[in-house]
């Protein structure tokens, strides 16, 4: 644990740090849903589980001080596993609120939340987020932060969806048809946090992917970047976007037929970045300060300089939607999306940052099929399930965004034409030369 943090904190990154799955020893049943020994249960000991976790929070203060600590968000087991049918409400209640007054009862200026939720529990008053914040207002431990698990998928009673999502056997996808959901989930749990009292505080997505099902090819192809670009848009002021995850080498499904499958990551197996790496790179280069946005663009500003990006988005056909199979055939992997149609806007660009020749640097960085997707340049490599060394370096090196630069005077307005087919993506970044 302590070479974890350090690695962590040494980067300059701040924990969130989920107290969360049982040991087996303390556990009520050994129930496990993953590949991994991880087990999810209701606790059969609280004396110890408290124990566990006073002496692990302990243990942090000791190694990085308080001051730091209070930096930090804890957080414990997610409220979804209530929706899976792996805890019980009694069961829930309990290790939230004992998790909670342990980690307050040390310092109780620590910051701990909840409940990591999925979006269909915004309305449901048995299971979801009213009744996890009337439970924890009645026995005063309200979450200091909020935390959601953003999939955008929709509720079903098929008794066979989450057994076929948890073991891979089939692609339930049943995605909402709705391309701006998660902006309307936003809302509703804006409308819920002012009804209880706790608005104004963070909302962190703690997971966030196009799909729950780590089989779904769509997670390897330009889809995701361009998903990605259009979704941290919308949440950019509302929420801090956590995307779930970093590598496809992950023990929840350990079984893995070739090296693009379709998994979370935005690095393959083998480290091959994704075309979802780059597009977060491309993200990355955008400013603090939001300047304007509009349908498939926002602007920033940072410094002397403005960061533009637009975005082709296309979401899934709605047939595709609620489709029941596996795409065996790495080829199709784009045949689920609407066709979309080719993007063409002009921006006129008044008051721009002083500079003293009138003369700007314009940084067109452009994200598509033939430039940044690993997973297109090995569909030309014939697709192989386990790729040589020469061919892993190869695509490392060469699916790259392209990028290109010119010089342009301006005097009163400059004019910027940007034209993107269906899953394009592109960042400008405008300066003073």
């Amino acid at each position: 644990m302590d070479a974890l943090f350090d690695f962590v904190t040494d980067l300059g990154l701040t924990p969130i740090v989920e107290l969360g799955f049982m040991p087996e020893a303390l556990a009520k049943e050994q129930r496990q849903i993953f590949d991994r020994p991880s087990v999810i249960s209701g606790c059969a000991q609280p004396e110890k589980w408290k124990a566990l976790i006073h002496a692990v929070v302990e243990h942090l203060t000791g190694r990085y001080g308080s001051k730091t600590l209070r930096k930090w968000r804890f957080t414990t087991i997610s409220l979804s596993y209530v929706r899976i049918g792996c805890l019980s409400r009694e069961d829930y209640e309990e290790l939230y609120e004992m998790t909670y007054r342990t980690v307050k009862d040390i310092d109780p200026e620590l910051q701990f939340g909840g409940a990591g939720y999925f979006p269909d529990l915004t309305e449901d008053r048995e299971i979801g987020v009213p009744w996890f914040l009337e439970f924890t207002a009645a026995r005063g431990c309200l979450p200091d932060f909020h935390s959601m698990q953003w999939y955008p998928c929709i509720r079903t009673d098929d008794s066979l969806f989450m057994e076929y999502t948890l073991n891979q056997h089939s692609a339930p996808a049943l995605l909402s048809t709705d391309p701006d959901h998660l902006k309307k989930k936003l809302d509703e749990l804006d409308t819920l946090f002012r009804e209880y009292h706790v608005d104004g505080r963070e909302l962190f997505l703690e997971e966030c992917n196009s799909t729950l099902w780590q089989r779904d090819l769509s997670s390897d192809t330009c889809y995701k970047a361009v998903w990605m670009a259009k979704n941290m848009a919308i949440s950019a002021g509302r929420a801090v976007f956590g995307y779930w995850l970093l590598t496809d080498f992950i023990e929840e499904r350990a079984y893995i037929r070739s090296v693009f499958h379709g998994g979370y990551g935005l690095f393959t197996r083998t480290g091959i970045p994704k075309a979802g790496y780059h597009a977060m790179h491309m993200i990355g280069q955008m400013g603090q300060d939001r300047v304007a946005s509009g349908d498939g663009w926002f602007m920033t500003r940072k410094n002397d300089s403005l960061q533009l990006l637009v975005y082709n988005y296309t979401h899934y056909s709605d047939i595709n939607c609620f489709r029941y199979k596996r795409l065996d055939a790495p080829a199709d992997a784009y045949s689920v999306f609407n066709p979309g149609e080719k993007m063409q806007l002009q921006f006129q660009l008044h008051g721009l940052p002083a500079s003293g020749t009138r003369r700007y640097r314009i940084t067109r960085i452009l994200l598509n099929r033939e430039h940044g997707s690993s997973f297109d340049l090995w569909l030309q490599l014939q697709a192989p399930a386990s790729p040589s060394r020469e061919e892993t370096a190869y695509m490392k090196k060469t699916a790259v965004p392209a990028c290109g630069m010119e010089i342009r005077e301006c005097y009163e307005t400059l004019l910027l034409d940007i034209s993107l087919m269906p899953l394009e993506m592109e960042l400008l970044i405008i300066e003073p030369a």
